[in-house]
């Protein structure tokens, strides 16, 4: 009997959640419980995704339109170290190398691996009741551009101030930097008008894209759900959903999407990412986090 209540409180519960959201609106937020993702409402409709043509580079994914006509919220900001860390301290995520302190549960959670994000947006999903997932890289793209063509969702041309990369950042003097732990120690030196910056930052500052989320293409890159295959790298899909796994090959390389606070300002457009190797758990990598999303 008490198995069954507690089974018909969380029908309930899942309800009332499927219930409030759908009155609420593109750009309104929700969160699941106090330690979760704050989750951003997306518009539905066509996005662009893909090379855009006005891009530096020649190789990449062609330049096309996806619908996008199933409710979507994404993360607001890339996961964060306390929300991640909520995971390791139940024990179903692995602890990053990277340390932790009170001084940095807002900065975004980075030194993850594709399956330590895998394992907490499972954790998630058992914690909450709800479908929690990575985005997948056409989903990624189109809440990177927010409903632009462009190649920065601002515009064209690159403008210091919205996110954190290498040169997101104006100033009037040169820049020594020196950052990092044991054998990753580095320094390094910019001239005037040339911002280094040793870590991700805490969600503030630059502003949030039209679609209210931000720091989507620098800061962090973000694990998506996509294999890289290397093999049919011709291959595209006009699914919002991600690409099936390479029949037979199993995945040898994963996608994240974005740029990174290491990145140029020339590899934060929105078809910026990299596929890295991803056959083992603990091929972390130290520039590159994760932002969830969710169907409702």
């Amino acid at each position: 009997m008490r198995k069954f209540a507690v089974v018909f409180s969380l029908f309930l519960l899942s309800l009332s959640c499927s219930a409030t959201e759908e009155g609420l609106k593109p750009g309104e937020t929700f969160r699941d419980c106090d330690l979760c993702p704050e989750m951003v409402v997306l518009p539905t409709g066509k996005g662009w995704v893909g090379l855009n043509p006005k891009a530096q580079r020649k190789r990449g994914l062609p330049w096309r339109q996806v619908e996008f006509d199933k409710p979507l919220a994404v993360g607001k900001f890339e996961v964060l170290m306390e929300e991640y860390y909520a995971c390791v301290n139940d024990g179903a995520c692995e602890k990053p190398t990277i340390g932790y302190g009170d001084g940095l549960k807002k900065n975004p959670a980075h030194d993850i691996s594709w399956f330590d994000a895998k394992a907490y947006v499972a954790w998630l999903a058992e914690k909450t009741g709800r479908p929690y997932r990575l985005l997948s890289r056409n989903e990624w793209e189109y809440a990177a551009r927010a409903g632009t063509d462009t190649l920065y969702w601002w515009g064209d041309e690159f403008q210091p101030g919205y996110d954190i990369c290498q040169g997101c950042k104006p100033t009037d003097k040169p820049t020594i930097v020196v950052g990092g732990e044991g054998n990753k120690r580095f320094s390094a030196y910019a001239g005037p008008g040339i911002y280094l910056s040793p870590r991700p930052h805490t969600p503030d500052g630059p502003p949030a894209n039209p679609f209210g989320l931000y720091y989507m293409l620098g800061n962090v890159g973000e694990w998506v759900e996509d294999c890289l295959d290397l093999v049919t790298s011709e291959k595209f899909s006009n699914s919002a959903a991600s690409e099936p796994e390479p029949n037979g090959r199993g995945c040898k390389y994963r996608y994240y999407k974005g740029g990174h606070y290491s990145s140029s300002s020339q590899q934060i457009i929105a078809s910026g990412g990299r596929g890295l190797s991803g056959t083992f758990k603990g091929d972390r990598q130290e520039a590159v986090g994760t932002r969830v999303g969710l169907n409702f």
